[in-house]
C-alpha cells in the first residue's frame, strides 16, 4: 500500500484517481486498518465479494486499472513496486487511461 500511495500522489496532478476495494471484511476491521495504513484514494467495501469476482479477480493482492468511463485497461495479481518509475510510465502509456 505505501508504494501505491506514492504512485497515487505522483499521478494525481494528471487527474488519476485511486480506488481500493476491500474484499469481504467487516467495515470496522477496514477502518482499523486504514487508521494504521492510510490510503490516498477512495475505499470501497465488497462485503459480498461479488465485485472482485465480476472484475475477474482470482488472487489477492490484485490491482485493476480502469479508464474514466469505467472500462478495464489492465490488471495485475501479486505484489508490485508501484513506486518504481517504470510503473508510472507504464500507466501513462495506456491508450485511454487518463480522464477526458
Amino acid at each position: 500500500m505505501p508504494s501505491l500511495n506514492t504512485l497515487a500522489q505522483q499521478l494525481a496532478p494528471q487527474g488519476w484517481q485511486f480506488v481500493a476495494l476491500n474484499h469481504g471484511e467487516m467495515p470496522e476491521r477496514v477502518r482499523r486498518f486504514l487508521a494504521e495504513v492510510p490510503i490516498h484514494g477512495t475505499v470501497l467495501l465488497d462485503r459480498s465479494q461479488s465485485v472482485f469476482k465480476a472484475w475477474g479477480g482470482q488472487a489477492l493482492p490484485a490491482t485493476f486499472v480502469f479508464d474514466s468511463a469505467g472500462r478495464p485497461l489492465a490488471w495485475a495479481e501479486g505484489e508490485r513496486d508501484w513506486a518504481a518509475p517504470a510503473m508510472a510510465e507504464a500507466l501513462r502509456g495506456l491508450p485511454v487511461a487518463r480522464p477526458a
